[in-house]
């Protein structure tokens, strides 16, 4: 995945990242549900968003690379109808 390649050595070195996130380029993970090892599954961001519905949110994110999780947050704000 280009984009994770890019971006932990960046932010390893103490760089912060804001970007425009689209799914089809990078994959995000969640801590999987009821689980407290540490165990992550990739976000369905269909269902996801849908579960949140119509109102601004932010949703704990983690942006894996090889051996490396880097904690983060999505932003999802819904755009005007």
């Amino acid at each position: 995945m280009r984009i994770a390649e890019t971006l932990v050595p960046f932010i390893d070195r103490g760089g912060d990242v804001v970007l425009r996130y689209n799914a089809h380029s990078m994959n995000l993970y969640e801590n999987g549900e009821g689980d407290d090892t540490g165990h992550l599954v990739k976000i369905d961001w269909y269902t996801r968003l849908r579960k949140l519905g119509k109102r601004p949110s932010c949703v704990p994110v983690w942006l894996c690379h090889g051996n490396k999780r880097i904690q983060g947050y999505l932003h999802a704000i819904p755009l005007p109808e």
